[in-house]
């Protein structure tokens, strides 16, 4: 067992499966973010890092 890894909740995933979208809609990884605030999506470090650390996984997991 991995003791970095990290678990990530239902609302967790539906913020990345929306950034990705968003990235796939063209917009970089800050006007995603951004996006996400406005509409008042709850944005953690641990999404935060997430997006920093896997940010291609989450752009093409979309496609999967």
């Amino acid at each position: 067992m991995n003791i970095d890894q990290v678990r990530y909740t239902e609302e967790d995933h539906e913020v990345f499966e929306v950034y990705s979208r968003f990235r796939l809609d063209g917009q970089s990884k800050e006007q995603a973010l951004i996006a996400l605030f406005e509409m008042e999506y709850k944005i953690t470090p641990k999404i935060i890092n997430a997006i920093k650390k896997y940010d291609k996984q989450i752009f093409w997991s979309f496609y999967s």
